[in-house]
């Protein structure tokens, strides 16, 4: 029974493919993870039907009061607008084609005609569906096993830069990574070298004094620590990187 790691919408504007897409993440239990892509999303909507429209806006109606609808996602705004077929929507719809969809104007008719009086669960994320869809089908009460995480912290050395430089500029080398995955309990350090006698000092016999205060603090917890030492900032990241890339399990990291 797989579970479910994360569900995307992709536009295809965005992505250039022919397309929409909902991109799918999951996990089976042995922890392998995989990706699968949807085409075409599908959209779930209801629409009340004409003899208990009064005119008025009601939060909620009865199933038996209402027609399930399904089409497209991308073409929902035309499917609602020609079931409904009301002047005023059709006249909201041909703006929005003039207008071009992230225009401030069109934008405002499209949520009008989504949350029109007779349209119900329409302005919902397409993904929530999807979403619904994936539990219902694989029963998500019956999961075994849960999502693991891991964290990330990095420090920069910033003590030879002046004032408060753009990040982009990347002037500060990057001298400590930490990485802990929740899914062992091992905790690794990546350090950039200096050759300072307080560095030598701190960091001698490969940090033994470090590793044992640090098991001191956290004794009982089953925490592992590791720590590595490089002698360039492009080592440093890539320690880290190979390490969440070929050994790590973990389904998300928290930087």
């Amino acid at each position: 029974m797989p579970q479910l790691i994360s569900t995307l919408f992709l536009n295809k504007k965005t992505i250039g493919t022919k397309d929409d897409v909902i991109q799918l993440v999951t996990k089976q239990a042995d922890g392998t993870k995989q990706i699968d892509y949807i085409e075409k999303p599908i959209r779930t909507y209801y629409l009340l039907k004409p003899e208990y429209d009064d005119g008025s806006v009601k939060p909620s109606v009865p199933l038996d009061q209402v027609d399930k609808v399904t089409c497209y996602e991308r073409s929902k705004i035309n499917d609602i607008v020609k079931r409904i077929n009301d002047p005023d929507l059709t006249i909201r719809y041909q703006n929005i084609l003039q207008q071009g969809q992230y225009d401030r104007s069109a934008y405002s008719n499209l949520k009008y005609i989504e949350k029109d009086r007779r349209v119900f669960d329409s302005d919902g994320n397409i993904v929530d569906q999807y979403i619904r869809t994936f539990n219902k089908k694989f029963d998500f009460k019956k999961n075994l096993f849960s999502l693991t995480k891991g964290y990330f912290d990095i420090e920069v050395d910033g003590s030879q830069i002046t004032g408060f430089p753009r990040e982009e500029d990347a002037l500060a080398p990057v001298n400590i990574i930490t990485f802990f995955d929740s899914n062992t309990n091992d905790c690794y350090t990546y350090t950039l070298k200096y050759q300072t006698e307080n560095y030598r000092d701190v960091m001698k016999d490969d940090a033994k004094e470090v590793k044992e205060a640090l098991n001191k603090i956290y004794e009982g917890l089953g925490y592992k620590f590791h720590i590595y030492q490089y002698d360039t900032e492009m080592e440093v990241i890539k320690a880290f990187f190979n390490q969440v890339n070929e050994s790590s399990r973990d389904d998300f990291m928290l930087g």
